[in-house]
């Protein structure tokens, strides 16, 4: 062939590609529109939503880059829309498809070389995904489209594999960007998983702030942040936390400057608080081998910023500075409180300065100062009694005197008084233990003191010291002190509250729960058929609800209608209850209802029934003030009957801050009852109905329902099962062929030194991880975001630390 000819072929070519990215963007734009259109709660807003996001993504398609993952975690609003196979996460990656595919219509570019071995992996799961969805149209009984359906209709199919399509779409985007800046759209990405982590983070601090108390441990309450998926268990915030974690740790390592390291650390912090309140095995685990092979793959890589100390302070040396350090926090801790932990720790980071004063000063010199310090730390705690907060002002006023005299960040005239700081680190120790006496009411804690006083030696032994006892540098300083923090951290989580003891102490036993579990799963597949390509996308739910488990069924829901009229048929799970184990249907409330209220309803019993009512302030599962009541009705086939509930007790306690979500439920409150209902009013003093959609004519909109405590029945509760279940072996295999080539190219750039492999590993890894304990796919933002970062490592091009420092920066343009 000639080259014109070739020539030629390839501008047909590239005129065929830029006509399909066209069409698509068209397509993807009016779907959007469409979703938007049919949006409950109004269509307006998400309309102009799509517009200007596709404008966006027209002009700026590298702002998706950190744009999508950091609101990923926002814009789930199933509570309040009832849509459960649409959500907004679908608006936004449609707007994403409309913008970044009409600006590769009018680009030129040349497809990103990609190995065939990759492209059969994606090929080979995209067939999976097509076929097991076919599969759930049919175990459902054919495909019907509806805006609102459960878990056990065929749009959940839709729900489930919508998550790999979305990924897939986006990856000419990914890789146009790619060919424009590589280094650039990795930065933009990471940026985006770390912000993904921190906006998960945040949510879910203001959950423990509004719930439970940011220091409770011990509550019977595990966090579940923006994630409306965990409404019957599961581990959504699990899997999102380990996928942005290593990122997180990314932005610390490579923030420039004290201000951008200072609210990095602070984001840092807030993830691992979210991940220590999840109280999940699978996430300690999962941060375990996340963070040990992240600091692993950093310290073996050349120029690395974890590089530690040579000589003594290598390994050896910083195990033991972090058992002390850690040592002494948790005996603060256990003696003084969160206050005396505070205390001791501001201490500790002014002792590991030490080594600025060694050699300084002659023994009779340090004596002298001692003395100083010991005398000042008494007389200035006797006089704080005298004093509002006195305990507190003195520590705060000595911390800063010494900081200001000893620490390097402060400007250098300050810096040449070293013994008044030394005076001054003395007399904060004294400090500290005062302060965790007058928490604890007692003259002094004798652990307290007993930890001050290894403290303060550690102190002097660092000073008297011709050469520096530990590394004399800020940086191995703060590495330090982060270490700490989160070995602390993990320590308080045992130690302040009985709640993760209790978790650790039935590992045994819930995993034979799980391994029976796991096993009643996959029973459920029959045949050559199901073994291979799975009963379908979504169907663990409803065949889960009717497999042989000795007659034990939950309790279920579903919208029945007769004669143009729609109702709401419930059936209480076939095992005794509590109201802990009832499936609630709920809808929120506006927070200034306090009540009293009292609930009416039409009901047909087709069993005696006890109908529960409540309103609660509640995020998701775990219920704080509540006013509930029940209604008894006699089994009544056919017949219609009007009940009134009235909540007890009254009122409900004014809002407060932060605040906290009011949410009104009902469900079946006795074994195997069966009833529908339908004309749900709830009202209060002024007589108003403060529920929407009570008579269900606008389907479930409005309405969402949750299992407080019977998960089970929902999840596999294994990542491979799951896959298994769903997709059969030929899912199973393409989800680990992907896998194997996602590490083997993450592999390849760890070994070329490159300087974003190590996160994508590490990521991957703790994904993979938690996914022993939890399905983690069947949750479609979580799931999105975990192929997103799958087909970036598979396609982005890994290259050293040496070349991108010689390679020209090249913004990256729109």
């Amino acid at each position: 062939m000639s080259d014109l000819s070739r020539l030629r072929l390839d501008q047909k070519g590239a005129a065929l590609f830029r006509i399909f990215y066209l069409l698509s963007a068209l397509t993807s734009l009016g779907a959007g529109l469409a979703l938007a259109w049919h949006y409950p709660l109004g269509w307006q807003v998400p309309s102009l939503f799509v517009l200007l996001w596709t404008v966006l993504s027209y002009r700026q398609p590298a702002a998706n880059l950190w744009l999508v993952p950091m609101l990923l975690p926002l814009i789930g609003l199933y509570p309040w829309t009832g849509w459960l196979t649409f959500e907004e996460f679908d608006l936004l990656v449609l707007a994403v498809v409309a913008g970044g595919y009409a600006r590769l219509a009018l680009e030129k570019h040349s497809p990103l070389p990609v190995s065939r071995w990759m492209q059969a992996a994606v090929f080979l799961m995209l067939f999976s995904v097509l076929v097991s969805a076919c599969r759930g149209f049919s175990d459902a009984g054919g495909f019907v489209f509806s805006w609102f359906q459960g878990y056990e209709g065929p749009m959940n199919s839709v729900r489930i594999g919508k998550s790999f399509l979305w990924a897939l779409a986006l990856v000419p985007i990914l890789a146009w960007l790619e060919q424009r800046n590589s280094a650039g759209t990795a930065r933009l990405l990471a940026l985006g998983m770390a912000g993904a982590g921190l906006t998960a983070g945040l949510v879910a601090l203001w959950e423990r702030l509004a719930y439970t108390g940011l220091l409770n441990f011990t509550t019977d309450y595990r966090t579940t942040g923006p994630f409306w998926e965990m409404h019957v268990g599961g581990a959504a915030l699990d899997g999102w936390l380990m996928l942005t974690f290593p990122f997180v740790c990314w932005a610390v390592i490579s923030a420039k400057g004290g201000l951008k390291k200072g609210l990095a650390l602070v984001a840092l912090a807030i993830v691992g608080y979210a991940a220590l309140t999840t109280f999940s095995r699978g996430v300690f685990l999962g941060l375990l081998v996340s963070a040990g092979l992240l600091a692993w793959l950093l310290r073996h890589r050349s120029g690395s910023q974890l590089t530690l100390p040579k000589g003594a302070w290598r390994a050896s040396g910083q195990i033991l500075a972090l058992m002390l350090s850690g040592g002494l926090l948790v005996a603060a801790f256990v003696s003084g409180g969160y206050r005396g932990l505070l205390a001791m720790f501001g201490a500790v980071t002014l002792a590991l300065l030490a080594p600025k004063l060694s050699g300084r000063f002659s023994r009779s010199r340090v004596f002298i100062g001692l003395m100083l310090g010991l005398l000042a730390g008494l007389g200035l705690s006797a006089l704080s009694d005298f004093l509002p907060k006195g305990p507190y002002l003195v520590y705060a006023a000595l911390w800063v005197g010494a900081f200001v005299c000893l620490h390097p960040l402060m400007a250098k005239r300050f810096r040449q008084r070293p013994f008044t700081g030394f005076v001054a680190v003395v007399a904060l120790v004294v400090s500290a233990a005062n302060l965790a006496g007058h928490w604890a009411g007692l003259v002094v804690p004798p652990v307290y003191t007993a930890a001050s006083l290894v403290l303060l030696v550690l102190f002097l032994w660092g000073v008297l010291s011709k050469v520096p006892s530990w590394p004399n540098d800020i940086r191995w300083q703060g590495r330090l002190l982060v270490q700490t923090v989160a070995l602390c951290s993990v320590a308080v989580v045992f130690a302040g509250g009985a709640y993760m003891g209790e978790r650790f102490s039935t590992v045994g036993k819930d995993w034979q729960g799980r391994l029976a579990h796991w096993s009643d799963s996959i029973a459920i597949l029959s045949g050559s058929d199901d073994l291979f390509f799975g009963k379908g996308l979504g169907r663990y739910p409803a065949n889960y609800y009717f497999a042989d488990r000795n007659g034990i069924f939950p309790g279920t829901f579903r919208l029945e209608q007769e004669g143009g009229e729609r109702m709401l048929s419930l059936v209480g799970a076939s095992h005794p209850m509590s109201p802990g184990d009832i499936l609630r249907i709920s809808q929120r409330l506006p927070r200034s209802e306090q009540g009293p209220f009292i609930v009416d309803l039409l009901v047909r019993a087709r069993t005696d029934v006890s109908i529960y009512a409540e309103v609660c302030d509640k995020h998701l599962l775990y219920p704080a003030a509540c006013v509930a009541g029940e209604g008894a009705g006699k089994a009544a086939p056919g017949r219609w009957q009007r009940m009134s509930i009235r909540l007890q007790p009254a009122l409900l306690p004014e809002s407060a801050l932060p605040p906290r979500f009011r949410v009104f439920s009902i469900g079946i409150g006795n074994q195997s009852g069966r009833a529908d209902i339908d004309e749900i009013g709830l009202s209060s003093l002024d007589g108003r109905n403060l529920l929407k959609n009570g008579d269900f004519s606008a389907e479930t909109a409005r309405w969402f329902f949750s299992s407080d405590r019977d998960h089970l029945p929902w999840h596999a509760k294994n990542l491979l099962v799951n896959i298994l279940f769903d997709q059969g072996m030929l899912g199973v295999g393409a989800f680990l062929l992907l896998a194997v080539l996602a590490v083997w190219r993450a592999g390849n750039g760890c070994r070329r030194n490159d300087e974003w492999a190590p996160f994508c590993l590490a990521a991957l890894a703790g994904f993979w991880v938690t996914g022993i304990f939890d399905s983690l796919t069947d949750v479609p933002r979580l799931a999105f975001l975990y192929y997103l970062l799958l087909m970036f490592t598979m396609i982005h091009r890994f290259v050293s630390l040496d070349q991108k420092s010689r390679r020209t920066r090249v913004r990256v343009s729109s």
